[in-house]
Parts: structure tokens; C-alpha cells; sequence
């Protein structure tokens, strides 16, 4: 291939680009993809002259790699479509680095959803390739999709990359991923002893159960306990995932940590997602909490369904700090199990102002910061934009706020840095006499952010919001303070407080806020025992008992039984730990009921204790004249760590 672009490159009278492409080539290696990317991209450039050119579209070949790299996906695929597209590689010679870049435009494309465009390109890749691993490569990537959708057809491609692997793989660790991989295809096939044939050959090739695990071990271990326990057989299951290392103490004091940002995808018929579908999900966590190299293992039945837990899993997001206390071997290949959440989440009150704060920005000319990432990729880029929009407006202007925004409540945000920047937004606003509602938003953004950095109760910084004059001639922005002063308090203390926010006659009948009001008071005065007036706030309210409140009151814990009895007794005889998040109502007497373990890890361990706990469990609950459960319900995360820890 050198060869051939220095040919090129010489008859094109440019000697210094075979150095150049050398240079950036060396770089890619190194992992400088910056460093090759300022190589390639004015390489290309000044090669465009020749569209048809060999040396052209190996040049976008680099330069594709690198914007992959880089996380640039959508520019990388049109890369990869201009150097496939030229013609320039359609060459017996060049056959090998065609298959390569339909490959890669394969791999994008699974990056940017575009699923059946992917497969195309697996499949092409396939059929051209005349190495008899790139064969394999492009089989196996098919396989990985086609599994969920069209079994018996990924079962086909995935026999012939065995067959292919086991007479052409260098490695045995090469011959046991294609192994592992037709063990999928038959899981997902529903073919459980199948599979487990599969997969123990692969688990034999790695060398067996023994004290060593690496990455690759600790995968085709985790696959065969899968096809135990979908068999039937937990104690063979169990054994397995012992081998694994997952389960085990992630970190020094406890298990591998629940994500900061982890919301599963909503059960919905009309996109094919069902309250008792189950997928299994890997992933790897960096040490910025960033989650990459997602892929589902496995669906309880066939459909695009698995995809869709994929893509929830892409835009979780682990702080930082958490993320580098879990030993790298357990975030290198993580496995959940996942299925759909049914429990209608409610708004924080505080989101019934975003509409004034865009409003008021708009009104200045100021766009909302838009990042469509997960939040620990955000991060970074929001402190990126920061530094530059101080730099070029100053640190105390308006067209800071949206960033600072976006960083008060981006999940993975320091405690420290939240604060600091929610004081910020709060003393810009305030400056720049903004309306109240968009000082009241921000105002408590602040108290929340300073009360979790310094570990005081809220209500103590949300209490001197009520009497301030930047707020209090609004009757919405005094009654979003208010309602976050009640949150913290009582059922007696909070009574004369949602009293104002319901008696205020400035709110209209059908405000959110004074609706949310009045079920909060109900739900106060039932809880002192009081249901004449309980009653008589609900019926002000307008509201049916199947209605929600816009800004309804969360249900609050009274006992949650977490005691040694609830821990799985075969998880602690194998060591294992982990952490559930789970999914309920609340019925009208503070009983659980629709308890769901939405998330598990390890898989096909601790949901069903995680259940056993919350079905135990005592809450308060948002009061309904009928005694029925009110908006649905809640989400707990519940941990199981081993006594000694």
C-alpha cells in the first residue's frame, strides 16, 4: 500500500506527501489522533485535484480513522464514502484496504444508528474480501447485528467465521471470540444447550475455569452463565460468573458503582418495547466516566429491541471520581441486565421556569447551549465553551448563563464546580434584573448546589428566598420558592406554607404550581389524619384520582428493609455483590406494588432481591380521595454489598 502512494505521489511531482502521509501514519499509531488529524486533513486537501486518485483515497482512509477516533462520526462516514465512492480503490490490489474502510463505514454507521446501512456494508465487505480473516472480521460484525433480527441467518454467517477461524486464527484467543459469538447467535436464537456447547468451547480454547482472568476470559465465562441460567441451571450459572471477577468488590468499600446518569428505555407497544422484555448489555467505562464499546449479548426474543437498551446505555454516564475507584479490569467489558421502565417520571418544580429562562435569553439574542451527548462526554465540552465565552464576552456576562446552565445540572459535575457555577448564573441574572421567575430558578439552583457542597439542609439557604424582593412580587416565582422550602419540612410545618401557594390568588385555578400545591396539602393533612380537609384541598385541586399533578409530590421512604436476610444467599456463598435500580407504585397506605428491577449488575443476579427488598418496603404517599395509588410510582437503586465490606 506505501508502495503504491509513493508511486503515486511522485508521479504527481509532490515528494513531501509520502513523508506526510508516513508522519501521520506513525501518529495514528502512537494513539495521536490530533497530531495525525492536522496531518491528514491539509493532505487531502492539497490531493483533491485528483479525485480518482489511489493516493487520495488512501489519504481519506487515514484521515477517516482518525476522525473515528476522535469521535467524529458523521464526518468520518462521509469520508469513508468519498474514498469507497471514487473508484480509486476498485483495483485487485487494493481490494484489502477497500474491505478495510467498508468495514470501518460499517462500524460508524452502527455508531450513528444506522443499522441496516451497516449491514450492507458488513456483508459487502464479506463477499469481497479475499483474506480469509477480513472475511471473518466482517462476518463476525454482521453477526453482532443480525443476531437480534434475522437469527437463523446471523447463526449462517457466524458457522462460517468459526469454520474460517478455527483453520486461519493466529491466536486461540481469535478462534474463542468467533466461538463466543456463534454462542450468542444461538442464545438469541433461543437455542440455550446450543449455545452453551458453543460457548464452552470457547471458555476450554481460553484455558478453562482457573484463577486467571483476562477480559476475553471473563467474557466467554460471563456468555456460558448466561446460557446456564437461561437453561434453568443457576448453581452451573453462578459458577461461572465466579470466574468472571464480576460481582466482585470493584473497588476498595464496595461494588462497581451505579451510574450517575442510568435511565432505561421506557416500555412503549407502539416501538415494540415490553414490561417483560430483558436485555443484556456490555459496555466499557473510561476513567472520565465516558461509556463506550456498547453492544447488546442478549434478548429475550427477537426484535430491534435490543438496540434500543444500546442506545440508553450510550448516553449513561459515571462521575468521574466513581469511575476511577472501579479497578480497570471491571470497566473494561461491564454487563447489566436492563429491561423498560413503566413508572411515568415527574418533573422537578423547578422545570415549570425553564420556559421563562428561555424566554428571557431569547429576548437577549441568547441561544440555550444544545449538547445532544451524555453527560460525562458533555462535561468537558461545557467547560471548553465556558473558557471561551469568558474569553471573548467577559466572566460576568449574560451569554454565560446557558453554559453555566448546562454545567449546574449535568450529573457528573463536582460538587464544588456545581456550586461555584449555579452562584454565577445566580449573580449574573440578579445583575442583569431579570425576571423574577428566571431569579427564582436560578436562586434555588444556587441554595440546592451550595447545600450539597457544604452538606447543610436546603430549606436553611431556601428559606431567606421567601422574603426576597427580586422574587416575591412574582406569584409564580414566589411559589416555586416556597414549594422548595415545603419539600424539606414536615407534614405539620409544611401545611401553612403549601396554604399560601394555594390560597394565592394571583395563580390562576389550573396553575401547575398551585395544582401541585393543593395535592401536596392533601397529601400533609392525610397524613396527620385529617381527610376532611385532605379531601377538600384534592377537590380544589380539578383533579381526578387518575390524574397527575404537573408537579406532583414524590412519595417519601418510611422503611426500606435492607437487611442481611434480603441478600441472594447464592450470591453471598460465591461472593458476589452488586446493585439493583428498581421501578414501583405506591398505593394509598404506603405499600409497593409493580415493584421492577429495571437494571441489574451482574446480570441475572440481584433483581429479583432487589424486588423482595422494595416489595417490603413502607413509603408516604401522594394523597387520592379513592386510596388508590396516585401518579405512578417511584425509582429506588438498591446495593448489596457483602458484610465484611
Amino acid at each position: 500500500m506505501l508502495a503504491l502512494l509513493l508511486a503515486a505521489m511522485l508521479q504527481a511531482s509532490q515528494p513531501p506527501a509520502q513523508q506526510l502521509f508516513d508522519q501521520a501514519t506513525a501518529a495514528i499509531d502512537a494513539g495521536k489522533y490530533a497530531e495525525a488529524d492536522a496531518i491528514l486533513e491539509p493532505l487531502v486537501a492539497r490531493l483533491s485535484g485528483a479525485p480518482k486518485s489511489a493516493s487520495l483515497a488512501l489519504a481519506r482512509l487515514r484521515l477517516a480513522e482518525v476522525q473515528q477516533a476522535q469521535g467524529q462520526f458523521t464526518e468520518a462516514a462521509a469520508t469513508l464514502q468519498a474514498a469507497l465512492s471514487s473508484g480509486a480503490l476498485d483495483t485487485p490490489a487494493l481490494d484489502s484496504e477497500r474491505v478495510a474502510g467498508m468495514t470501518r463505514l460499517g462500524v460508524i454507521e452502527v455508531e450513528l444508528e444506522d443499522d441496516a446501512a451497516a449491514l450492507a456494508q458488513f456483508d459487502a465487505a464479506a463477499k469481497l474480501a479475499a483474506d480469509p480473516m477480513q472475511r471473518a472480521n466482517a462476518l463476525g460484525r454482521a453477526v453482532s447485528l443480525s443476531m437480534f433480527t434475522e437469527a437463523s441467518a446471523a447463526i449462517a454467517r457466524a458457522q462460517e467465521a468459526v469454520a474460517i477461524a478455527d483453520k486461519s486464527a493466529s491466536t486461540v484467543d481469535i478462534r474463542a471470540s468467533y466461538h463466543t459469538l456463534l454462542g450468542r447467535a444461538l442464545l438469541n436464537a433461543g437455542r440455550f444447550d446450543d449455545a452453551r456447547k458453543e460457548l464452552d468451547i470457547a471458555v476450554k480454547l481460553e484455558g478453562g475455569l482457573t484463577s486467571r482472568t483476562s477480559v476475553l476470559e471473563a467474557m466467554a465465562r460471563g456468555d456460558l452463565a448466561i446460557a446456564y441460567m437461561l437453561m434453568g441451571k443457576p448453581e452451573d450459572a453462578r459458577k461461572y460468573m465466579a470466574y468472571t471477577g464480576m460481582g466482585g468488590a470493584g473497588y476498595a468499600g464496595g461494588p462497581f458503582t451505579i451510574p450517575a446518569e442510568n435511565l432505561p428505555p421506557s416500555c412503549d407497544e407502539d416501538s415494540g418495547i415490553r414490561p417483560d422484555d430483558m436485555v443484556i448489555v456490555e459496555f466499557k467505562v473510561g476513567d472520565d466516566g465516558v461509556v463506550s464499546g456498547v453492544q447488546p449479548i442478549y434478548a429475550s426474543r427477537q426484535g430491534t429491541l435490543a438496540f434500543a437498551f444500546a442506545r440508553a446505555v450510550k448516553q449513561w454516564s459515571w462521575r468521574p471520581r466513581d469511575a476511577a475507584l472501579i479497578k480497570p479490569f471491571y470497566r473494561e467489558a461491564a454487563r447489566i441486565e436492563m429491561r423498560c421502565a413503566t413508572t411515568g417520571g415527574r418533573p422537578y418544580m423547578l422545570s415549570v421556569l425553564k420556559q421563562d429562562v428561555s424566554a428571557w435569553l431569547a429576548s437577549k439574542g441568547i441561544a440555550p447551549m444544545d449538547v445532544d451527548d451524555a453527560d460525562a462526554r458533555a462535561y468537558p465540552k461545557e467547560i471548553a465553551a465556558l473558557a471561551r465565552q469568558e474569553a471573548a464576552s467577559g466572566t460576568a456576562s449574560t451569554q454565560l448563563v446557558p453554559i453555566l446552565t448546562r454545567i449546574v445540572f449535568n450529573s457528573v459535575t463536582p460538587r464544588t464546580a456545581r456550586a461555584d457555577a449555579a452562584a454565577r448564573a445566580d449573580s449574573i441574572v440578579r445583575a442583569a434584573n431579570a425576571p423574577a421567575p428566571v431569579v427564582a430558578f436560578f436562586a434555588i439552583s444556587h441554595a440546592a448546589a451550595e447545600a450539597a457542597r457544604t452538606k447543610v439542609r436546603a430549606r436553611t439557604l431556601v428559606s431567606p428566598l421567601t422574603s426576597d424582593p427580586a422574587i416575591v412580587g412574582d406569584p409564580r416565582a414566589r411559589a416555586v420558592v416556597r414549594l422548595a422550602l415545603a419539600e424539606g419540612l414536615g407534614a405539620r410545618d409544611r401545611i401553612p406554607i403549601l396554604q399560601q401557594v394555594a390560597d394565592d390568588q394571583a395563580l390562576a385555578a389550573t396553575d401547575p404550581l398551585r395544582v401541585g400545591a393543593l395535592v401536596r396539602l392533601a397529601s400533609a393533612e392525610a397524613l396527620l389524619r385529617d381527610f376532611a380537609a385532605a379531601r377538600a384541598a384534592y377537590d380544589r385541586s380539578g383533579l381526578s384520582d387518575q390524574m397527575c399533578a404537573v408537579v406532583d409530590a414524590h412519595p417519601d421512604p418510611k422503611s426500606v428493609n435492607t437487611g442481611g436476610e434480603m441478600f441472594p444467599v447464592e450470591a453471598m456463598q460465591w461472593g458476589f455483590e452488586g446493585w439493583a435500580v428498581t421501578n414501583f407504585d405506591v398505593t394509598a397506605d404506603g405499600h409497593t406494588s409493580n415493584v421492577r428491577a429495571v437494571i441489574a449488575y451482574p446480570p441475572l443476579v440481584f433483581g429479583g432481591a432487589a424486588v423482595k427488598v422494595l416489595n417490603t418496603a413502607r413509603y408516604t404517599q401522594s394523597y387520592r380521595p379513592s386510596g388508590g395509588a396516585g401518579c405512578s410510582g417511584a425509582v429506588r437503586s438498591v446495593r448489596f454489598g457483602m458484610p465484611f465490606h
